[in-house]
Formats: structure tokens, C-alpha cells, sequence
């Protein structure tokens, strides 16, 4: 079956553990609260206040084009000190422009790394360069909070230690690629579109919601929230679920009220979030390059997805990941924290939409087990005239036989901001 590599990938990679240090300190949480669903003007505010230098140098001048790199002290660093890590207060960027612009615009995207994508490389070869011989779209690879070059010292690897990294990470990038897309501007470079893959996907889509102006945003292999990433996808397995819940129900029976009030307030939102979720079975007919299934089929097979295959495969997933040890199962009010803690800080709908909808691309995998999508609100539902395509595969393997495909999504999604940008298209 074609979701089966997304589970076969996970098992390869099993010594991946996610959040072995736990939620994170309430501190984090606290600050979070109080800068989290911005406004688009107190954005600009804050980067106006928190603008510090850019300082880049010239690397190389090659047939594919001039290649620069920069740093920048993260917004987020002086808005709220110490909420970042010292290693990962210094963001860093490549920029590729084209030596030669192929008319008066020039173009370029803001890529943001996808779990587990350290440094600048893989991007690079992946998308950059070809938008670049093929289409003279510049980009700027920027690198993740607590990846590469900006990870701790303690981190292994991608292995996040606290849930709060992940909210902190996700903040930084938004306040980050802000003031590089303010930068940008005054190098009369423009106009800009946001793109990432998977996770890095998620992040241009919040990005995008605060974006000052029009803006190309082309997701990929992401949705309108990160909760069943960790809660139902395939690295659900991957969660240190023991840590999680003991610190869970100390909080809840008591001995730490200032981190029981983070749960409560998580958990008052959900109401407010579930109250938009929707079924994707009306949107199952599917525009994209191959009409696999029939309604029915599609429903039987996406929209319930633990069915006994899957969760025969995920059993052995975790026998695999346990090394034939005992697994920690979690209670569901653990699981249904890690869903509203999710949904309280990633879930679009509590962002504003952004200004131009119908710019934005979302590429998703049909059978995408890492980011299920059958009990989430779907992404037409909040970003009205948005475009959806559909590979015909998983999450891993749409990312290894799609790329093509997703190099002519950026593509299109800058032809469209280019049209609104000279005048030749209105938008709605």
C-alpha cells in the first residue's frame, strides 16, 4: 500500500525520541501567551522595535548564480530574552539571486527547513538552484531555531527536549522571516513568496498569515494544524509519552498551579477550535493529476484511517521502536493535551487569514501518514480560493518522486504574485 513507506521510514529512523525533557518550562509557556495571535500591525511594531542589523558577505560568484550569506540577531531574542537558546539567538540565511533578473521584478522565496533538515544543503540542491536555472527565481534558505549551526549543545540530533521548542522555533521564524522580508525590500528585491516543507511547510503558512502585504505561499506536505502530527501521524511513536503524562497529572493534582493554569487555558480553547473542525469527505472528489478513488473508496480509506492494516503496521512500529520492550501506552487526556496544546499554539484559524488567499498553493500527499488530515479542519474551509494539489502517494515519498512537481508549484504561485504585483490581475 502506498502509505506503508511512511511507517516503513519511521521504523528505520525509531531511535528518533521527541520531548524526553517534557512540555517545557512554564516560564515559556507564559511568554508565549502573551505574543501569541498578533496582529499584523503589532507584528510590524515589534519588528520595527526589534529590527536589528543585517550583515551579510558576498561567497561565491558561480554559473548558478551569486550566493551570500547573513546573520541577524532574532527578533525574538531582545523581545523576550532568554525564550531562545544562546546557540539559537543568531539567525542565518543564504541568499542566491540570479546574476542576470529575467525582467524588472525579481523574485525570490523564503524556504524554511522541514524536521530534521540541519544547514542550508539540502534545500539548495533540492529547489534553490533549479528555481533559479529554471525560472530566475532567487530564494534565501534560512535556518531553524534549534537546527544546524543553532542547535544546543545538549540536543541530539533533531530530538527536540521540551513541546515549548517547538512553539518557540515556530515564533522565532515568523518574527525572523519578517524582518528579513523588511531587509529584502530595501535591497529592492521583491516580490516574496514563503514555502517549506512539512514542518517547514506549517511555518511559511503562519508566516503567511501575518505577512504585511500580498504574499506567495506555497506549503508542502503540511495542513491548517500540527496537532495530529504528534497525537495520530506516524511519529506519534516518536513522543516520550511517560514524561508527558507524569508531568501532566503533577500539575493537575496540584504541586505546580502556575503549569496546571498553561493545561487549563489549552483546554478551554478547544472548544473553540473544534467548533471549526470539518470532515474532508466534500472536498474527496480531489483536483488533483489523478482521480484514484471514488467517493466512497476515499472515504473508507483516508477519512478512517485506523483501520486494521494501519494499525497492525503501527503495532509493529512499535514493537520496533521499543525494541521488543514493553510500550508506554498514554491515557487519552494525555493525548487530548498534546492535541489542544497543538491546536492552542499551530492551528491556523487562530490566525488571521492571510491577505491574499488565493495566492497560496498547498501541496499535500493523499496518503499522508506523518500529517493525517481526516479530523482537522480543512485548509479551503479557512483560507477561501486557496489551491489545493494532490500527490499520489505518502508523505516520504511524495517529497523523493515529487520534487519536480513542487518546483513548478513555486513557480506557479510566483507567476500569480507577479500578475497582482504588475497590475495584470486583481484579487478577489
Amino acid at each position: 500500500c502506498v502509505f506503508m513507506g511512511d511507517y516503513v521510514y519511521r521504523s528505520v529512523v525509531s531511535f528518533i525520541k521527541f520531548f524526553s525533557k517534557g512540555w517545557g518550562p512554564v516560564e515559556t509557556y507564559e511568554g508565549l501567551a502573551k505574543i501569541l495571535f498578533l496582529t499584523r500591525s503589532k507584528c510590524l511594531k515589534i519588528i520595527e522595535k526589534h529590527s536589528h542589523p543585517i550583515t551579510v558577505k558576498k561567497v561565491s560568484d558561480t554559473s548558478n548564480g551569486v550566493s551570500y550569506d547573513g546573520v541577524f540577531l532574532s527578533p525574538l531574542a531582545t523581545l523576550i530574552p532568554g525564550m531562545l537558546p544562546k546557540e539559537a539567538e543568531t539567525a542565518r540565511f543564504e541568499l542566491l539571486i540570479p546574476k542576470k533578473w529575467k525582467g524588472e521584478s525579481r523574485p525570490l522565496y523564503i524556504h524554511m527547513a522541514g524536521t530534521g533538515d540541519h544547514f542550508f544543503w539540502r534545500r539548495r540542491f533540492m529547489y534553490v538552484y533549479p528555481l533559479l536555472k529554471s525560472h530566475g527565481i532567487g530564494s534565501v534558505i534560512l535556518e531553524n531555531p534549534f537546527y544546524g549551526t543553532r542547535k544546543p549543545r545538549n540536543q541530539t540530533r533533531s530530538q527536540l527536549h521540551h513541546v515549548s521548542d517547538l512553539f518557540v522555533m515556530g515564533l522565532a521564524l515568523i518574527f525572523e522571516c519578517l524582518r528579513l522580508g523588511q531587509w529584502l525590500e530595501e535591497q529592492d528585491l521583491g516580490p516574496i513568496g514563503l514555502t517549506g516543507l512539512s514542518m517547514g511547510g506549517h511555518n511559511a503558512s503562519l508566516t503567511a498569515c501575518l505577512w504585511p502585504k500580498p504574499v506567495a505561499v506555497v506549503p508542502c506536505l503540511s495542513w491548517s494544524t500540527a496537532s495530529s502530527v504528534f497525537t495520530e501521524g506516524a511519529l506519534s511513536s516518536a513522543v516520550c509519552w511517560d514524561v508527558l503524562e507524569e508531568q501532566l497529572f503533577y500539575a493537575k493534582l496540584g504541586h505546580d498551579d502556575r503549569m496546571k493554569r498553561m493545561f487549563e487555558i489549552a483546554s478551554e480553547n478547544y472548544q473553540y477550535t473544534s467548533d471549526i473542525i470539518t470532515s474532508t469527505e466534500h472536498y474527496s472528489t480531489y483536483d488533483g493529476p489523478a482521480n484514484l478513488l471514488n467517493k466512497e473508496e476515499t472515504h473508507r480509506n483516508i477519512l478512517k484511517p485506523q483501520s486494521p492494516e494501519i494499525t497492525k503496521l503501527k503495532t509493529k512500529i512499535r514493537n520496533n521502536d521499543s525494541r521488543k520492550k514493553q510500550v508506554f501506552i498514554p491515557k487519552a487526556e494525555t493525548v487530548n493535551m498534546m492535541r489542544w496544546m497543538f491546536d492552542y499554539a499551530t492551528h491556523l484559524q487562530s490566525y488571521p487569514c492571510p491577505i491574499a488567499p488565493e495566492l497560496a498553493i498547498f501541496l499535500t500527499a493523499k496518503w499522508d501518514m506523518y500529517i493525517p488530515r481526516h479530523n482537522v479542519a480543512d485548509i479551503r474551509d479557512l483560507w477561501p480560493g486557496c489551491e489545493v494539489r494532490y500527490h499520489n502517494g505518502g508523505h516520504v515519498s511524495s517529497h523523493i518522486l515529487n520534487r519536480t512537481d513542487i518546483r513548478q508549484a513555486l513557480a506557479d504561485g510566483m507567476d500569480k504574485l507577479l500578475n497582482v504585483y504588475n497590475g495584470n490581475q486583481s484579487l478577489a
